[in-house]
Protein backbone atom coordinates (compact mmCIF):
# COMPACT_ATOMS: atom_id res chain seq x y z
CA UNK A 1 0.00 0.00 0.00
CA UNK A 2 2.73 2.32 0.69
CA UNK A 3 4.66 1.90 -1.78
CA UNK A 4 1.74 2.29 -4.68
CA UNK A 5 0.20 5.15 -2.26
CA UNK A 6 4.10 6.68 -3.03
CA UNK A 7 3.85 6.30 -6.72
CA UNK A 8 0.71 7.80 -7.36
CA UNK A 9 1.82 10.86 -5.51
CA UNK A 10 4.93 11.21 -7.63
CA UNK A 11 3.16 10.40 -10.57
CA UNK A 12 0.57 13.14 -10.14
CA UNK A 13 3.33 15.47 -9.10
CA UNK A 14 5.43 14.75 -12.21
CA UNK A 15 2.22 15.52 -14.27
CA UNK A 16 1.38 18.43 -12.44
CA UNK A 17 5.39 19.91 -13.48
CA UNK A 18 4.60 18.33 -17.17
CA UNK A 19 1.17 20.72 -16.58
CA UNK A 20 3.47 23.71 -15.69
CA UNK A 21 5.67 23.69 -18.59
CA UNK A 22 2.70 24.18 -20.88
CA UNK A 23 0.59 26.42 -18.93
CA UNK A 24 1.88 28.62 -16.22
CA UNK A 25 -1.46 29.63 -14.60
CA UNK A 26 -2.26 26.13 -13.66
CA UNK A 27 1.96 25.95 -12.11
CA UNK A 28 2.02 25.36 -8.23
CA UNK A 29 4.76 27.43 -7.01
CA UNK A 30 6.91 26.59 -4.36
CA UNK A 31 7.06 28.87 -0.98
CA UNK A 32 10.36 30.55 -1.58
CA UNK A 33 12.26 32.62 1.37
CA UNK A 34 12.65 35.27 -0.92
CA UNK A 35 8.67 35.83 -1.55
CA UNK A 36 6.90 38.76 0.34
CA UNK A 37 5.64 39.36 2.78
CA UNK A 38 5.17 36.32 4.22
CA UNK A 39 8.61 34.97 2.94
CA UNK A 40 7.86 30.98 3.03
CA UNK A 41 4.01 30.87 3.19
CA UNK A 42 2.37 28.76 0.47
CA UNK A 43 1.04 29.59 -3.02
CA UNK A 44 -2.73 29.98 -1.18
CA UNK A 45 -4.44 30.07 -4.83
CA UNK A 46 -3.10 26.99 -5.91
CA UNK A 47 -4.38 23.99 -6.12
CA UNK A 48 -4.80 20.77 -4.42
CA UNK A 49 -5.13 17.28 -6.53
CA UNK A 50 -7.51 14.99 -5.39
CA UNK A 51 -5.96 12.17 -2.82
CA UNK A 52 -8.97 10.92 -0.58
CA UNK A 53 -7.31 7.85 0.48
CA UNK A 54 -4.14 5.79 0.01
CA UNK A 55 -5.85 2.57 -2.35
CA UNK A 56 -8.37 5.33 -4.20
CA UNK A 57 -5.03 7.80 -5.28
CA UNK A 58 -3.05 5.11 -6.34
CA UNK A 59 -5.87 3.02 -7.98
CA UNK A 60 -6.78 6.66 -9.99
CA UNK A 61 -2.85 7.22 -10.38
CA UNK A 62 -2.33 4.18 -12.14
CA UNK A 63 -6.14 4.09 -14.33
CA UNK A 64 -5.28 7.22 -15.45
CA UNK A 65 -1.99 9.39 -17.40
CA UNK A 66 -3.91 12.59 -16.95
CA UNK A 67 -3.34 14.46 -13.95
CA UNK A 68 -6.41 16.38 -12.11
CA UNK A 69 -7.59 19.70 -13.28
CA UNK A 70 -6.72 21.97 -10.70
CA UNK A 71 -9.15 24.24 -9.06
CA UNK A 72 -8.64 27.61 -7.48
CA UNK A 73 -8.39 27.66 -3.77
CA UNK A 74 -10.20 30.63 -2.52
CA UNK A 75 -9.55 32.78 0.17
CA UNK A 76 -10.88 31.90 3.16
CA UNK A 77 -13.75 34.32 4.46
CA UNK A 78 -13.39 36.06 7.67
CA UNK A 79 -14.33 35.85 10.30
CA UNK A 80 -14.63 32.46 10.53
CA UNK A 81 -17.33 32.16 13.68
CA UNK A 82 -18.55 34.61 15.45
CA UNK A 83 -17.10 34.49 18.47
CA UNK A 84 -19.39 31.48 20.40
CA UNK A 85 -17.15 29.20 20.14
CA UNK A 86 -13.99 27.96 22.15
CA UNK A 87 -11.85 24.83 21.57
CA UNK A 88 -9.15 23.73 24.29
CA UNK A 89 -5.39 23.73 23.13
CA UNK A 90 -3.43 21.55 25.49
CA UNK A 91 0.03 22.61 24.72
CA UNK A 92 3.65 23.39 26.90
CA UNK A 93 4.59 27.14 27.70
CA UNK A 94 8.18 28.04 28.16
CA UNK A 95 8.69 28.25 32.07
CA UNK A 96 10.42 31.36 31.40
CA UNK A 97 7.56 32.98 29.53
CA UNK A 98 5.73 31.90 31.87
CA UNK A 99 6.99 34.28 34.95
CA UNK A 100 5.08 37.35 32.50
CA UNK A 101 2.25 35.63 31.43
CA UNK A 102 -0.12 32.08 32.73
CA UNK A 103 -1.37 31.46 29.24
CA UNK A 104 -0.66 31.84 25.74
CA UNK A 105 -4.18 33.37 25.76
CA UNK A 106 -2.51 36.15 26.67
CA UNK A 107 -0.29 36.56 23.60
CA UNK A 108 -0.56 39.27 21.14
CA UNK A 109 -0.40 37.25 17.91
CA UNK A 110 -3.16 34.27 19.37
CA UNK A 111 -5.19 37.51 20.32
CA UNK A 112 -4.76 38.95 17.05
CA UNK A 113 -5.77 35.42 15.87
CA UNK A 114 -8.65 34.93 17.95
CA UNK A 115 -9.45 38.28 16.57
CA UNK A 116 -9.43 37.60 12.96
CA UNK A 117 -11.18 34.55 12.74
CA UNK A 118 -13.81 34.95 15.30
CA UNK A 119 -12.56 31.57 17.05
CA UNK A 120 -11.57 31.53 20.53
CA UNK A 121 -8.43 29.39 22.30
CA UNK A 122 -8.72 28.09 25.80
CA UNK A 123 -5.11 26.58 26.75
CA UNK A 124 -3.94 23.71 29.03
CA UNK A 125 -0.89 24.44 29.80
CA UNK A 126 2.01 21.71 31.33
CA UNK A 127 5.35 22.38 31.86
CA UNK A 128 8.03 20.60 29.53
CA UNK A 129 9.28 18.18 32.61
CA UNK A 130 5.83 16.82 32.72
CA UNK A 131 4.42 16.59 29.27
CA UNK A 132 4.60 12.54 28.96
CA UNK A 133 3.20 11.94 32.29
CA UNK A 134 0.23 14.87 31.54
CA UNK A 135 -0.66 13.19 28.35
CA UNK A 136 -0.76 9.34 29.37
CA UNK A 137 -3.01 10.56 31.84
CA UNK A 138 -5.31 12.68 29.34
CA UNK A 139 -5.37 9.52 27.12
CA UNK A 140 -6.40 7.08 29.75
CA UNK A 141 -8.62 9.44 31.20
CA UNK A 142 -11.33 9.86 28.20
CA UNK A 143 -11.45 13.46 28.70
CA UNK A 144 -9.63 15.17 25.77
CA UNK A 145 -9.36 18.57 25.17
CA UNK A 146 -10.40 19.78 21.61
CA UNK A 147 -6.32 20.23 20.53
CA UNK A 148 -3.17 18.45 22.04
CA UNK A 149 0.23 19.71 20.38
CA UNK A 150 3.13 17.61 19.56
CA UNK A 151 2.47 14.98 21.07
CA UNK A 152 0.35 12.27 18.42
CA UNK A 153 2.94 10.25 17.52
CA UNK A 154 4.40 9.55 21.35
CA UNK A 155 0.91 7.60 21.37
CA UNK A 156 1.78 4.14 22.80
CA UNK A 157 1.49 2.02 19.15
CA UNK A 158 1.51 4.72 17.52
CA UNK A 159 -0.27 7.64 15.57
CA UNK A 160 -2.46 4.86 14.00
CA UNK A 161 -3.23 2.91 17.39
CA UNK A 162 -4.26 6.62 18.48
CA UNK A 163 -6.71 7.32 15.27
CA UNK A 164 -7.82 3.13 16.03
CA UNK A 165 -8.67 3.83 19.61
CA UNK A 166 -10.29 6.88 19.18
CA UNK A 167 -8.26 9.58 20.66
CA UNK A 168 -7.70 11.38 17.25
CA UNK A 169 -9.35 12.01 14.28
CA UNK A 170 -8.01 11.03 11.12
CA UNK A 171 -7.78 14.55 9.32
CA UNK A 172 -7.69 13.21 5.36
CA UNK A 173 -11.68 12.49 5.50
CA UNK A 174 -11.43 16.53 5.83
CA UNK A 175 -8.56 18.11 4.70
CA UNK A 176 -9.76 18.38 1.02
CA UNK A 177 -13.12 20.13 2.15
CA UNK A 178 -11.96 22.41 5.06
CA UNK A 179 -7.95 22.64 4.88
CA UNK A 180 -7.32 23.55 0.91
CA UNK A 181 -4.10 24.80 1.82
CA UNK A 182 -2.77 22.53 3.81
CA UNK A 183 -3.91 19.92 1.56
CA UNK A 184 -2.49 21.07 -1.45
CA UNK A 185 0.94 21.57 0.34
CA UNK A 186 1.28 18.00 1.21
CA UNK A 187 -0.32 16.19 -1.65
CA UNK A 188 1.95 17.71 -4.48
CA UNK A 189 4.72 16.84 -2.79
CA UNK A 190 5.19 13.01 -2.48
CA UNK A 191 8.04 12.83 -0.16
CA UNK A 192 6.35 15.37 2.28
CA UNK A 193 3.49 13.68 1.82
CA UNK A 194 5.15 10.09 3.11
CA UNK A 195 6.93 12.47 6.03
CA UNK A 196 3.38 13.43 7.44
CA UNK A 197 1.18 10.89 7.08
CA UNK A 198 1.44 7.31 9.27
CA UNK A 199 2.13 3.83 8.14
CA UNK A 200 -1.64 2.79 7.53
CA UNK A 201 -1.87 6.42 5.41
CA UNK A 202 -3.69 8.37 7.76
CA UNK A 203 -2.99 12.19 8.61
CA UNK A 204 -3.02 12.25 12.50
CA UNK A 205 -1.73 16.00 12.63
CA UNK A 206 -1.23 19.17 10.93
CA UNK A 207 2.89 19.90 10.47
CA UNK A 208 5.18 22.88 10.72
CA UNK A 209 5.93 22.62 6.93
CA UNK A 210 9.26 24.15 6.11
CA UNK A 211 9.41 26.01 2.26
CA UNK A 212 12.38 23.19 1.01
CA UNK A 213 13.76 19.83 2.65
CA UNK A 214 16.62 21.04 5.27
CA UNK A 215 18.23 19.66 8.71
CA UNK A 216 17.60 21.16 12.05
CA UNK A 217 19.61 24.77 12.20
CA UNK A 218 22.09 22.89 14.44
CA UNK A 219 25.66 21.06 13.89
CA UNK A 220 29.46 20.78 15.13
CA UNK A 221 30.98 24.38 14.99
CA UNK A 222 34.60 25.33 15.12
CA UNK A 223 37.03 28.22 15.14
CA UNK A 224 37.37 29.46 11.81
CA UNK A 225 39.43 32.41 13.36
CA UNK A 226 42.17 30.09 14.45
CA UNK A 227 41.97 28.42 11.30
CA UNK A 228 42.64 31.30 9.46
CA UNK A 229 45.56 32.23 11.77
CA UNK A 230 47.36 29.11 12.02
CA UNK A 231 46.50 28.48 7.80
CA UNK A 232 44.11 25.65 8.30
CA UNK A 233 41.49 24.35 6.09
CA UNK A 234 38.29 23.43 7.75
CA UNK A 235 39.00 19.57 8.32
CA UNK A 236 36.65 17.33 6.33
CA UNK A 237 38.04 13.75 7.23
CA UNK A 238 38.80 12.69 11.03
CA UNK A 239 42.52 13.08 10.29
CA UNK A 240 42.43 16.60 9.44
CA UNK A 241 39.98 17.03 12.62
CA UNK A 242 42.66 15.70 14.66
CA UNK A 243 45.64 17.28 13.23
CA UNK A 244 43.79 20.79 13.97
CA UNK A 245 42.20 20.10 17.13
CA UNK A 246 46.07 19.15 17.93
CA UNK A 247 47.05 22.51 16.72
CA UNK A 248 44.31 24.43 18.49
CA UNK A 249 45.75 22.14 21.60
CA UNK A 250 49.44 23.19 21.27
CA UNK A 251 49.12 26.68 19.76
CA UNK A 252 46.12 28.09 21.12
CA UNK A 253 45.64 26.21 24.77
CA UNK A 254 42.66 24.50 23.67
CA UNK A 255 42.80 22.51 27.02
CA UNK A 256 39.41 20.63 26.22
CA UNK A 257 39.46 21.40 22.24
CA UNK A 258 36.47 19.36 21.41
CA UNK A 259 33.18 18.72 23.23
CA UNK A 260 30.60 15.49 22.92
CA UNK A 261 27.57 14.13 24.23
CA UNK A 262 27.50 12.75 27.84
CA UNK A 263 27.28 9.05 26.61
CA UNK A 264 30.99 10.24 24.53
CA UNK A 265 28.97 8.80 21.05
CA UNK A 266 28.03 11.29 18.46
CA UNK A 267 26.44 10.02 15.46
CA UNK A 268 28.31 13.08 13.61
CA UNK A 269 31.23 11.50 14.06
CA UNK A 270 30.11 7.56 14.45
CA UNK A 271 29.43 7.80 10.79
CA UNK A 272 32.68 8.04 9.69
CA UNK A 273 32.70 4.35 10.62
CA UNK A 274 29.51 3.15 8.76
CA UNK A 275 27.11 3.26 11.96
CA UNK A 276 24.88 4.88 14.30
CA UNK A 277 24.88 5.06 18.17
CA UNK A 278 21.71 3.01 17.63
CA UNK A 279 19.44 1.01 15.17
CA UNK A 280 20.07 2.24 11.40
CA UNK A 281 19.11 0.51 8.07
CA UNK A 282 21.55 -1.30 5.63
CA UNK A 283 19.91 -2.07 2.93
CA UNK A 284 17.03 -3.48 4.09
CA UNK A 285 18.70 -4.77 7.06
CA UNK A 286 18.70 -3.65 10.71
CA UNK A 287 21.62 -3.27 12.15
CA UNK A 288 22.54 -1.75 16.24
CA UNK A 289 25.55 -0.10 16.11
CA UNK A 290 27.40 -1.27 19.54
CA UNK A 291 27.02 -4.41 17.82
CA UNK A 292 29.02 -3.55 14.32
CA UNK A 293 32.56 -3.19 14.36
CA UNK A 294 33.00 0.02 13.16
CA UNK A 295 31.72 1.22 16.71
CA UNK A 296 34.77 -0.51 18.19
CA UNK A 297 36.75 1.52 15.86
CA UNK A 298 35.10 4.58 16.73
CA UNK A 299 35.41 3.77 20.69
CA UNK A 300 39.29 3.52 19.76
CA UNK A 301 39.39 6.69 18.12
CA UNK A 302 38.14 8.58 20.98
CA UNK A 303 40.15 6.80 23.59
CA UNK A 304 43.20 7.87 21.83
CA UNK A 305 41.81 11.36 21.38
CA UNK A 306 40.57 11.59 24.83
CA UNK A 307 44.20 10.22 26.16
CA UNK A 308 46.18 13.17 24.40
CA UNK A 309 43.65 15.45 25.85
CA UNK A 310 41.82 16.47 22.95
CA UNK A 311 38.26 15.97 23.99
CA UNK A 312 36.60 17.90 26.79
CA UNK A 313 37.20 15.94 29.86
CA UNK A 314 34.07 15.95 31.55
CA UNK A 315 31.87 15.17 28.48
CA UNK A 316 30.48 12.22 30.93
CA UNK A 317 28.64 15.07 33.11
CA UNK A 318 27.61 17.05 30.73
CA UNK A 319 24.71 16.76 27.93
CA UNK A 320 24.62 17.13 24.50
CA UNK A 321 25.13 21.07 24.20
CA UNK A 322 28.39 22.38 26.34
CA UNK A 323 26.54 26.07 24.85
CA UNK A 324 24.03 25.67 27.58
CA UNK A 325 26.02 24.83 30.73
CA UNK A 326 29.53 26.55 30.47
CA UNK A 327 30.20 29.15 27.91
CA UNK A 328 32.89 30.44 29.57
CA UNK A 329 34.94 27.33 28.14
CA UNK A 330 34.28 28.51 24.41
CA UNK A 331 34.81 32.13 25.78
CA UNK A 332 38.36 31.19 27.10
CA UNK A 333 39.12 29.18 24.17
CA UNK A 334 39.40 26.11 26.25
CA UNK A 335 37.08 24.19 24.20
CA UNK A 336 37.31 24.98 20.45
CA UNK A 337 34.78 22.87 18.37
CA UNK A 338 31.12 21.89 19.89
CA UNK A 339 27.49 21.25 18.88
CA UNK A 340 25.84 24.26 18.67
CA UNK A 341 22.57 25.56 17.09
CA UNK A 342 22.68 28.54 14.23
CA UNK A 343 21.17 31.21 16.91
CA UNK A 344 23.79 30.43 19.41
CA UNK A 345 26.64 31.21 16.99
CA UNK A 346 27.41 34.62 17.39
CA UNK A 347 26.39 34.95 21.38
CA UNK A 348 29.27 32.88 21.94
CA UNK A 349 31.90 35.97 21.02
CA UNK A 350 30.18 38.05 24.02
CA UNK A 351 32.06 35.45 26.52
CA UNK A 352 34.97 36.00 24.89
CA UNK A 353 37.84 39.03 25.04
CA UNK A 354 39.39 37.96 21.82
CA UNK A 355 38.28 40.23 19.05
CA UNK A 356 39.07 37.81 16.06
CA UNK A 357 36.37 35.40 17.63
CA UNK A 358 34.60 33.52 15.08
CA UNK A 359 32.65 30.30 14.40
CA UNK A 360 31.59 28.66 11.33
CA UNK A 361 30.08 25.50 10.68
CA UNK A 362 31.57 21.97 9.95
CA UNK A 363 29.76 19.60 8.22
CA UNK A 364 30.40 16.02 9.70
CA UNK A 365 34.36 14.19 8.53
CA UNK A 366 34.99 11.20 6.78
CA UNK A 367 37.21 8.48 7.94
CA UNK A 368 39.40 8.65 4.44
CA UNK A 369 38.75 11.50 1.72
CA UNK A 370 36.36 10.26 -0.45
CA UNK A 371 34.53 7.74 1.65
CA UNK A 372 30.78 7.93 1.74
CA UNK A 373 29.20 9.43 5.18
CA UNK A 374 26.44 7.15 6.09
CA UNK A 375 24.05 8.98 8.40
CA UNK A 376 22.01 7.55 10.31
CA UNK A 377 20.00 9.87 12.74
CA UNK A 378 18.23 12.33 10.63
CA UNK A 379 17.11 13.50 6.83
CA UNK A 380 16.61 16.26 5.32
CA UNK A 381 12.57 16.73 5.14
CA UNK A 382 10.47 19.86 4.38
CA UNK A 383 8.26 18.68 7.76
CA UNK A 384 9.58 19.85 11.00
CA UNK A 385 7.31 18.31 13.35
CA UNK A 386 3.63 17.49 13.87
CA UNK A 387 1.92 19.82 16.25
CA UNK A 388 -1.32 20.02 15.94
CA UNK A 389 -3.49 16.90 16.49
CA UNK A 390 -7.80 17.38 16.22
CA UNK A 391 -8.68 14.51 18.94
CA UNK A 392 -12.85 13.16 19.37
CA UNK A 393 -13.27 15.15 22.25
CA UNK A 394 -13.90 18.26 19.85
CA UNK A 395 -17.49 19.05 18.88
CA UNK A 396 -16.98 20.90 15.61
CA UNK A 397 -14.04 19.47 13.71
CA UNK A 398 -15.27 21.21 10.76
CA UNK A 399 -14.74 25.10 12.34
CA UNK A 400 -11.58 23.53 14.18
CA UNK A 401 -9.83 21.95 11.12
CA UNK A 402 -10.99 25.37 9.19
CA UNK A 403 -9.34 27.67 11.40
CA UNK A 404 -6.34 25.79 11.50
CA UNK A 405 -5.96 25.66 8.12
CA UNK A 406 -6.23 29.10 7.96
CA UNK A 407 -2.53 29.02 9.38
CA UNK A 408 -1.35 27.98 6.25
CA UNK A 409 -2.78 30.79 4.31
CA UNK A 410 -0.12 33.70 2.96
CA UNK A 411 -1.99 36.47 5.64
CA UNK A 412 -2.23 33.19 8.32
CA UNK A 413 1.78 32.37 8.11
CA UNK A 414 2.69 35.70 8.19
CA UNK A 415 1.23 36.16 11.72
CA UNK A 416 2.23 33.07 12.60
CA UNK A 417 5.45 33.90 11.71
CA UNK A 418 6.07 37.23 12.36
CA UNK A 419 3.13 38.61 14.39
CA UNK A 420 1.61 42.40 13.77
CA UNK A 421 3.02 44.56 11.95
CA UNK A 422 3.88 47.78 13.44
CA UNK A 423 4.42 46.02 16.68
CA UNK A 424 6.65 42.76 16.21
CA UNK A 425 7.88 43.58 13.09
CA UNK A 426 8.14 46.05 10.29
CA UNK A 427 8.89 45.58 6.20
CA UNK A 428 12.37 46.49 4.87
CA UNK A 429 12.88 48.26 1.99
CA UNK A 430 12.75 44.92 0.01
CA UNK A 431 9.69 44.41 1.16
CA UNK A 432 11.44 41.69 3.57
CA UNK A 433 9.62 40.97 7.11
CA UNK A 434 11.78 41.37 10.33
CA UNK A 435 11.17 41.51 14.16
CA UNK A 436 11.39 44.93 15.34
CA UNK A 437 13.03 45.70 18.66
CA UNK A 438 10.29 44.63 20.89
CA UNK A 439 11.42 41.12 19.80
CA UNK A 440 15.31 41.18 18.62
CA UNK A 441 16.26 44.27 22.03
CA UNK A 442 13.73 44.23 24.34
CA UNK A 443 15.06 45.09 27.55
CA UNK A 444 13.06 42.66 29.48
CA UNK A 445 13.52 39.70 27.53
CA UNK A 446 15.86 37.31 25.94
CA UNK A 447 14.92 37.38 22.05
CA UNK A 448 13.30 33.80 23.18
CA UNK A 449 10.87 34.35 25.92
CA UNK A 450 9.64 37.52 23.67
CA UNK A 451 9.04 35.19 21.28
CA UNK A 452 6.55 33.22 23.38
CA UNK A 453 4.88 36.12 24.71
CA UNK A 454 4.52 37.89 21.63
CA UNK A 455 4.56 35.89 18.61
CA UNK A 456 3.84 31.88 18.13
CA UNK A 457 7.13 30.12 19.66
CA UNK A 458 5.93 27.05 17.34
CA UNK A 459 2.80 26.08 15.59
CA UNK A 460 0.88 24.56 12.59
CA UNK A 461 1.90 26.84 9.94
CA UNK A 462 4.53 27.15 7.26
CA UNK A 463 7.75 28.02 8.61
CA UNK A 464 10.06 30.94 6.88
CA UNK A 465 13.64 29.91 7.30
CA UNK A 466 14.78 33.28 7.71
CA UNK A 467 12.51 34.18 10.93
CA UNK A 468 14.46 35.73 13.26
CA UNK A 469 17.66 36.33 11.12
CA UNK A 470 17.89 39.41 10.32
CA UNK A 471 20.66 39.71 12.76
CA UNK A 472 22.35 36.89 11.52
CA UNK A 473 26.01 37.32 10.08
CA UNK A 474 27.11 35.54 7.32
CA UNK A 475 28.55 32.42 9.22
CA UNK A 476 25.64 31.80 10.48
CA UNK A 477 23.47 31.74 7.55
CA UNK A 478 26.12 29.99 5.55
CA UNK A 479 25.88 26.99 8.76
CA UNK A 480 22.26 26.22 6.73
CA UNK A 481 23.62 25.56 3.70
CA UNK A 482 27.20 23.81 5.51
CA UNK A 483 25.33 21.15 7.17
CA UNK A 484 22.47 20.76 4.52
CA UNK A 485 24.66 20.34 1.69
CA UNK A 486 27.33 18.04 2.56
CA UNK A 487 27.75 14.78 0.81
CA UNK A 488 26.11 12.71 3.19
CA UNK A 489 24.25 9.52 2.32
CA UNK A 490 20.77 9.09 4.36
CA UNK A 491 19.81 5.49 3.27
CA UNK A 492 20.93 3.96 7.22
CA UNK A 493 18.21 6.49 8.35
CA UNK A 494 14.90 4.34 9.48
CA UNK A 495 11.78 5.42 8.31
CA UNK A 496 10.01 7.10 10.40
CA UNK A 497 6.70 5.04 10.42
CA UNK A 498 8.68 2.03 10.96
CA UNK A 499 6.89 1.59 14.36
CA UNK A 500 6.93 -1.39 17.11
CA UNK A 501 3.39 -2.16 18.11
CA UNK A 502 2.70 -5.89 19.50
CA UNK A 503 6.16 -5.73 19.91
CA UNK A 504 6.70 -2.33 21.59
CA UNK A 505 6.46 -4.01 25.45
CA UNK A 506 9.18 -6.69 24.81
CA UNK A 507 11.31 -4.34 22.90
CA UNK A 508 11.53 -1.39 25.40
CA UNK A 509 12.10 -3.84 28.38
CA UNK A 510 15.33 -5.09 26.67
CA UNK A 511 16.15 -1.89 25.60
CA UNK A 512 15.91 -0.33 28.87
CA UNK A 513 18.42 -2.71 30.20
CA UNK A 514 20.83 -2.53 27.38
CA UNK A 515 20.89 1.50 27.56
CA UNK A 516 21.71 1.63 30.73
CA UNK A 517 25.03 -0.76 30.14
CA UNK A 518 25.59 0.90 27.39
CA UNK A 519 26.32 4.00 28.32
CA UNK A 520 28.28 3.30 31.21
CA UNK A 521 30.51 0.90 29.23
CA UNK A 522 31.04 3.55 26.40
CA UNK A 523 32.57 6.29 28.56
CA UNK A 524 34.70 3.33 30.44
CA UNK A 525 36.10 2.34 26.88
CA UNK A 526 36.41 5.94 26.02
CA UNK A 527 37.95 7.28 29.13
CA UNK A 528 40.67 4.18 29.51
CA UNK A 529 39.13 2.80 32.62
CA UNK A 530 38.74 -0.62 31.09
CA UNK A 531 40.54 -2.40 28.18
CA UNK A 532 39.49 -3.12 24.34
CA UNK A 533 41.84 -6.55 24.99
CA UNK A 534 38.73 -8.10 25.85
CA UNK A 535 36.14 -6.14 23.85
CA UNK A 536 34.21 -8.77 22.26
CA UNK A 537 33.84 -10.71 25.30
CA UNK A 538 33.13 -7.93 27.82
CA UNK A 539 30.96 -5.84 25.57
CA UNK A 540 29.38 -7.21 22.17
CA UNK A 541 28.83 -10.78 23.87
CA UNK A 542 27.32 -8.94 27.12
CA UNK A 543 24.89 -6.86 25.10
CA UNK A 544 24.12 -10.39 23.14
CA UNK A 545 23.64 -11.75 26.44
CA UNK A 546 21.35 -9.10 27.33
CA UNK A 547 18.84 -10.10 24.25
CA UNK A 548 20.38 -7.42 21.99
CA UNK A 549 20.21 -9.18 19.24
CA UNK A 550 16.24 -9.99 20.25
CA UNK A 551 15.58 -6.22 19.92
CA UNK A 552 17.00 -6.24 16.62
CA UNK A 553 14.78 -9.12 15.31
CA UNK A 554 11.99 -7.12 16.72
CA UNK A 555 13.12 -4.08 15.16
CA UNK A 556 13.41 -6.09 11.39
CA UNK A 557 10.04 -7.54 12.01
CA UNK A 558 8.80 -3.75 12.28
CA UNK A 559 10.60 -2.63 9.06
CA UNK A 560 9.31 -5.36 6.90
CA UNK A 561 5.78 -5.19 8.23
CA UNK A 562 6.66 -1.21 6.79
CA UNK A 563 7.98 -2.73 3.76
CA UNK A 564 5.62 -4.81 2.73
Amino acid sequence: MKKRLLAALMAVSMLLCLAACGNSSSSVPAASADSAPAQSAPAAEEAAPAVPDAQSAAEEAEASAVAPVAAEIPDPVLPLSDGSETFEVWMGISPAAMNYISTLADNATYQELMKRTGVNLSFIHFHPDTQTEQFNLICASGDYPDVMNGVVNQYTGGADKGIEDGVFIDLLDYLEEYAPHYYNIISTDPELYEDVTTPEGAVAGFYSVYAEARLNDMGYVIRQDWLDSLGLSKPTTLDELHDVLSAFQQDKGATDALFVPATGVSDYFAAAYGVGSGMYLDGNTIKYGPLEAGYKEYLQMMNQWYTEGLLYHDFPFYGEQLAFRDMDKIGSGAVACFYSETGDMASFKDFSSDEDFLLTAMAPVSKEKGDTIYMSDKKPSRADDVRWAVTTGCEDPELLISFIDYLYTDEGALLCNYGIEGETFEYDADGVPHFSDLINNNPTYDYRTAIFIYVMDSGPTVVDPMRGTGNYTQEQLDSWDQWRDADLDYSHVIPNKVVLEAEDAEYNSVKSDIETFLDEMTVKYITGKVSFDSYDTDFVEALKGMNAERMVELYQTAYDNYAA
